[in-house]
């Protein structure tokens, strides 16, 4: 047993094991006050999972125009929570806008969190005053589908992100009309259409991918710093050389300044280039 002692100290203290030990203890009681800090702050923060269905009511005479719909979105952004608050299983919350026909009937709904539904309406209040808002207590995608057959699709970006999509003012028409006309002529025996939108706010990060996707276009694919190391060690010898022979036949010169390369762009690569800054 004194055997056992005298190694246990020899590591601990000769060996400095000791620092290890303390180490570890450090961890686990950093550890655990994370997870009481997480409990306790737990209660504040909001439940993502409880939600709530409102239906909209748009009267037929609504006058408003497609810049009204893209002022509501913009203001969603005001939902985005800082990186400090999504830690854990905290999630950025979403927000589901849905367009329901059933019977030669449109419907529209909205899918959000409980503790952003005074905001969600406030907004659409805002540019829609004549709307009405009403809390749906039934779910429509809970129905019983029976024997009918269900098709279902979804969209994504055949294009690199920081590439914009299509708004209203690209569009001759109300881009919106094209799908209420297509909703509109469902036939009547239990046939039905559900479209989703979700959206969820993210932080300006993307406004560097595009500045890095114009520089890509403008100068070609950027290398990493081990390419750009690897190139520079490999063209020292060849620049060096190359320029004592070009020394030994050609007279000296004064002027030091040399042309930078012109990258000549294309039409449709400045549209791009043009769109993604206008984004």
């Amino acid at each position: 047993m004194t055997l056992i002692f005298q190694v246990i100290g020899l590591l601990l203290f000769k060996f400095y094991g000791w620092v290890i030990v303390v180490a570890v203890f450090g961890y686990l009681i950093l550890q655990n006050r994370n997870r009481v800090s997480s409990s306790t702050t737990s209660a504040a923060k909001p439940d993502l999972y409880d939600s709530i269905l409102l239906r909209i009511d748009v009267p037929k005479d609504n006058e408003k125009k497609e810049l009204s719909a893209e002022q509501m979105f913009a203001s969603l952004h005001g939902i985005l929570r800082p990186d400090s608050d999504l830690k854990g299983s905290q999630a950025q919350e979403h927000v589901s806008f849905e367009i329901v026909a059933h019977y030669s009937s449109i419907q529209f709904y909205v899918w959000v969190p409980r503790h952003l539904k005074d905001f969600l309406e406030s907004q659409i209040y805002a540019q829609y005053p004549t709307v009405q808002i009403k809390e749906n207590a039934d779910d429509y995608s809970l129905t019983e589908v029976g024997e009918r057959a269900i098709y279902g699709a979804e969209l994504g970006l055949t294009k690199d992100t920081v590439l914009p999509v299509k708004t209203f003012a690209s569009f001759e028409v109300d881009p919106l009309a094209g799908i209420t006309g297509v909703l509109a002529k469902l036939e009547a025996s239990g046939e039905e259409v559900w479209i989703q939108i979700l959206a969820r706010p993210i932080d300006d990060s993307w406004q560097d991918q595009g500045k890095d996707y114009i520089e890509t276009i403008k100068g070609g694919p950027k290398k990493d710093w081990l390419s750009k190391l690897t190139d520079g060690l490999l063209q020292v010898p060849i620049y060096v050389l190359s320029n004592f022979i070009r020394a030994l036949y050609e007279p000296p010169t004064s002027d030091t300044k040399t042309a930078e390369a012109k990258v000549e762009l294309s039409p449709g690569q400045q549209g791009v280039i043009k769109a993604i800054e206008e984004k």
